[in-house]
C-alpha cells in the first residue's frame, strides 16, 4: 500500500481500500449484530444504533485498537507513534448527520500546534457498496483553512441540512471528494477535516477509532473536546484497557493523566 505523507498533511486524508480481510470484515459484522441486536433484516424497518464509546467500553472490539495493519498505515501518517485516544463509536445502519468536524478548539491556544497534523478519525467499514450504496465525503484542505466563501456555504448548507434532513443538491464554492465505500475500507482523516457520509439504500456496519500524538495539543484537545460533549456519554477508560494500551505503547499520555486524576479525587 503505497502512502505519501506529504500528500496526506495537505489533502487531511488517506483512503485505505480493503484494510480488513474478509474474515476480520464477517467477525467484526458480527459483533456489530450482536451488540446492537441488529441485523440486516433491521435496517427494512428503519432501525439503527450506535454507541458513543464504544470501542472502549466493550472488549470484544479491542483488538481493531492494535491491529496490525491499521498500526502500520498510521505510523506512515504521522511523525511519531500514534496513540489511542479513546474516541471511538460502534454503528448499525447509521447513516448521515451532514457536514461537519470532529473537534472544537480554539486556534490561538493551540497556537504552533494548529500546523501539525491534528488527531486522526478511523472509519472502518464491513459491508459492501452494492449492499447500502454507503458513500463518504471529504472537503480536501480543510483542516487548514476555509476561504470565506467555503464557510459561508458550509453554514448554509448545514441549516438546509437541519430542516430538510438532506445533503446539499449540488456545490457551489465546496469540491467534496467522494468514496464509494467496500467492505474492509478504511478512511483515516485530521479530525479538523469536513466529511460527512451519504444516504444509504441497505444495512450499514462501521466502527470509528481515534488516535493523535503525544505532546500534540490537538491531541489533547481531542479528548478533552469528548468529555466536554455530555451528549455522548463517554465514560472514563477501562484501567484494563490502559494497561494493555501500555504493553503495546500506545496508551495516550492524555487518557492516563484522565483516568490518574479521576481515581485521586
Amino acid at each position: 500500500m503505497t502512502i505519501d505523507k506529504n500528500t496526506f498533511v495537505k489533502e487531511g486524508y488517506f483512503m485505505a481500500k480493503g484494510l480488513f480481510s474478509p474474515h476480520e470484515v464477517a467477525h467484526y459484522r458480527q459483533l456489530l449484530v450482536k451488540h446492537s441486536q441488529l441485523d440486516d433484516e433491521a435496517y427494512g424497518a428503519r432501525r439503527n444504533w450506535t454507541q458513543a464509546d464504544g470501542v472502549t467500553q466493550n472488549k470484544d472490539f479491542w483488538p481493531l485498537i492494535y491491529n496490525e495493519n491499521l498500526l502500520t498505515v498510521l505510523k506512515q501518517l504521522v511523525p511519531t507513534m500514534p496513540m489511542y485516544l479513546q474516541y471511538s463509536d460502534l454503528h448499525v445502519h447509521y447513516d448521515s448527520v451532514g457536514w461537519h468536524k470532529d473537534i472544537h478548539y480554539n486556534p490561538q491556544a493551540v497556537g504552533s500546534d494548529d500546523k501539525k497534523i491534528g488527531a486522526l478519525r478511523v472509519a472502518m467499514y464491513f459491508q459492501s457498496y452494492a449492499e447500502s450504496h454507503f458513500k463518504m465525503g471529504v472537503v480536501p484542505r480543510s483542516h487548514r483553512h476555509s476561504a470565506l466563501l467555503n464557510t459561508l456555504e458550509y453554514k448554509a448548507w448545514s441549516l438546509y441540512r437541519r430542516y430538510t434532513g438532506k445533503l446539499p443538491f449540488c456545490y457551489f464554492t465546496l469540491r467534496p471528494k467522494w468514496f464509494e465505500i467496500e467492505a474492509g475500507d478504511c478512511l483515516i482523516f485530521d479530525t479538523r477535516l469536513l466529511h460527512t457520509g451519504s444516504s444509504i439504500i441497505g444495512p450499514k456496519y462501521s466502527i470509528y477509532l481515534g488516535y493523535g500524538e503525544d505532546g500534540n495539543k490537538l491531541s489533547q484537545r481531542q479528548v478533552e473536546y469528548l468529555h466536554e460533549r455530555e451528549d455522548l456519554h463517554y465514560g472514563e477508560c477501562p484501567t484494563e484497557l490502559i494497561s494493555l494500551l501500555q504493553e503495546k505503547n500506545l496508551a495516550s499520555q492524555y487518557i492516563v493523566d484522565r483516568v490518574t486524576e479521576q481515581q485521586g479525587a
